[in-house]
């Protein structure tokens, strides 16, 4: 019995460490990348778009701006793109055309210091991305 919680004592220690250290590993966020057409935009200041609250269909509420924002933050026309590809620290990527745009939002989590795109129309969430730091449009 003494071996067996000595041995989940040591999985605690370690699961700790390993959340503690995933936690740091994570750098905090400097601004988005955006490609569109061969040029490179940084964005680091957020203060010109308008945020809205978004509740989604679980009844969540977030406080975030639309993918449209960026479109009319770098004066794209929406009728120009086909594509928009989110992409994330952690190597992640989502892609999505131009029927979802309307539905695409970015949020700004406190926590993890980092922006996450969700979709509100989604009943669990699996299309959402954490840590976002790329935005590729087509």
């Amino acid at each position: 019995m003494k071996k067996i919680v000595i041995l989940l004592i040591i999985l605690i220690v370690i699961l700790c460490g390993l959340s503690f250290y995933w936690l740091n590993k994570i750098p905090k966020t400097e601004g988005i990348e955006i490609n569109f057409k061969g040029k490179k935009f940084n964005i680091n200041n957020f203060s010109n778009f308008t945020f809205e609250t978004i509740i989604t269909n679980r009844g969540d509420e977030y406080s975030g701006f639309s993918i449209n924002e960026i479109f009319n933050f770098l004066e794209i026309d929406p009728k120009d793109i086909t594509e928009v590809r989110f992409s994330s620290k952690d190597g992640a990527y989502i892609s999505f055309s131009k029927e979802m745009f309307s539905s695409l939002y970015l949020t700004f989590q406190e926590k993890y210091k980092c922006f996450r795109l969700i979709i509100p129309i989604d009943k669990y969430g699996e299309r959402w991305l954490k840590y976002i730091t790329t935005i590729e449009i087509k």
